[in-house]
């Protein structure tokens, strides 16, 4: 497969090749990068990509070998999102990073604390790619 459809694989195939080592989490982060800076400029879905993304990858890939997200005993999967990149609404709080509910009257908060469901996404040891475009306050349309 080459890198540019590893941005196309769904979260199972691409836990699958992972887990395998027939790809790396920083190989996905890249063709997902490569993805956002070709199409955002268009289609807007990210209002910002965090700097730090391929560092995340780095970090998960060095779980992945480690072997940190298979229980060596039973062969159960810990944490099957590991190094899986995602992206984060704009109203889910990520402590240090801005959040702005995608609102003009938010523009520039920076998050105190992690959401829960950030905590748990830490704990698998997800990529966060950035800030996901959405209705403002997540009010709809």
């Amino acid at each position: 497969m080459s890198t540019e459809n590893f941005a196309q694989l769904t979260i199972t195939e691409a836990i699958k090749k992972l887990r395998s080592g027939e790809v790396t989490s920083r190989a996905i982060t890249e063709a997902c990068l490569k993805e956002i800076s070709e199409k955002n400029k268009d289609i807007n879905a990210y209002l910002e990509v965090f700097e730090d993304v391929l560092t995340q990858a780095d970090a998960a890939d060095i779980r992945i070998k480690a072997g940190e997200g298979i229980d060596a005993a039973t062969g159960e999967v810990k944490f099957p999102l590991l190094g899986i990149p995602l992206a984060i609404k704009d109203n889910i709080l990520i402590k240090g990073r801005r959040v702005g509910a995608a609102s003009k009257i938010l523009e520039g908060y920076i998050a105190s604390y992690n959401s829960t469901a950030i905590l748990k996404l830490i704990e698998q040891g997800v990529v966060f790619m950035g800030r996901a475009n959405m209705d403002e306050f997540a009010m709809g349309g």
